[in-house]
């Protein structure tokens, strides 16, 4: 019992930790380094937003394919 109340000081005081030096780091950030983080988050996210949505189209094509239902048309020369 006392192990588990020792490893549970000592993950709670160094996530503690961490989650500081994480604060600290993030309020000495100036405007264009917060811009930087931004855009950073931003595009990371357009880029898996993306990837899932192009994974969900191109199961929904196969799924048709094998009921042989049409989902994308074009003029066939």
């Amino acid at each position: 019992m006392q192990e588990k109340s020792s490893l549970a000081a000592y993950i709670s005081s160094g996530s503690l930790v961490v989650i500081g030096k994480i604060g600290a780091w993030f309020n000495d950030l100036t405007l264009n380094e917060w811009a930087i983080v931004i855009g950073i988050i931003m595009a990371t996210v357009t880029c898996a937003a993306n990837i899932y949505f192009q994974r969900r189209q191109t199961r929904a094509i196969e799924k048709a394919s094998q009921v042989d239902t049409i989902i994308i048309t074009g003029r066939v020369k």
